[in-house]
């Protein structure tokens, strides 16, 4: 990865309060938040308003990827096209089926857990 800078408004949702940070990352990692203060933080369809990764509870697939049925590569290409809408994390969810079908859908999730760890 390479280092890049993120220039735009972040909401505190607990006040409302909008403000224009800079944010310089690095190989994945915030290394610094500073103000803006020439900028102003308009919010709207234009402005760019940085927030964290969103964390989805229910995912039981996405296009045409059934968490129940889908390959390990399948299950692999559905995290990155999570991740490109702003998904940091899902919780994979499968719909009501016979018990001994189970294992076996736990173990792809497992080997894409494995496979997104290292």
């Amino acid at each position: 990865m390479t280092a890049e800078t993120l220039t735009g408004n972040v909401i505190d949702v607990a006040t409302g309060l909008v403000e224009s940070v800079r944010i310089e990352v690095d190989s994945g990692v915030i290394e610094s938040i500073a103000p803006v203060p020439d900028l102003v933080a308009q919010p709207g369809p234009t402005a760019l308003t940085i927030v964290p990764g969103f964390i989805d509870l229910q995912v039981n697939g996405a296009g045409s990827v059934d968490v129940a049925t889908a390959s390990t590569p399948d299950l692999l290409a559905l995290c990155d096209s999570l991740e490109a809408t702003g998904v940091a994390g899902w919780l994979p969810t499968v719909v009501t089926r016979p018990i001994d079908e189970y294992r076996e859908v736990i173990d792809r999730i497992e080997q894409v857990m494995a496979a997104q760890q290292g």
